[in-house]
């Protein structure tokens, strides 16, 4: 980086923590989604039973109002477009993170890119960045000994 840039320069322990973050709302995001749909699968009938008279339950809300009341009363609609917004927003973060690790210098950064991002093994890593294997193999190390020790 140039003297004047004033860019923080990302770097993979960053990408690593937006990572987590964005993780965390996909989390949020399929519990609500599996929510609402453990809940429309109870107002979906089941069998019908000829048994019992239609008659005696007509007084009753039927189970499609009971489904739209809880999900009003829950909120589990704007919960999901809100965990879905910021799905969208470190999404975008990360894609500029991405984009800035790429760029970097760092041997480090590099093989977390090959290694992690992209899914390299370590002798595709070896081949691209002209490093040994043993080489990869303790950069690799080091770099999941800075991962845990952050967490």
């Amino acid at each position: 980086m140039k003297a004047g840039d004033k860019r923080k320069e990302i770097h993979y322990l960053d990408y690593e923590g937006s990572r987590a973050v964005y993780m965390g709302w996909l989390d949020a995001y399929k519990q609500a989604v599996a929510e609402k749909d453990k809940l429309l699968t109870r107002a979906m009938g089941g069998a019908i039973r000829y048994d019992t008279p239609s008659v005696q339950n007509a007084a009753r809300e039927s189970p499609m109002e009971q489904y739209v009341a809880t999900l009003e009363t829950k909120g589990i609609d704007k919960q999901i477009e809100h965990t879905k917004g910021m799905l969208d927003k470190w999404r975008d973060v990360l894609e500029v993170q991405e984009a800035e690790l790429r760029r970097s210098h760092d041997m480090h950064d590099k093989v977390y890119i090959c290694r992690y991002i992209d899914g390299m093994s370590v002798r595709q890593i070896g081949r691209k960045l002209s490093y040994s294997k043993s080489q990869v193999f303790r950069i690799d190390q080091e770099i999941q000994e800075r991962i845990s020790g952050k967490k």
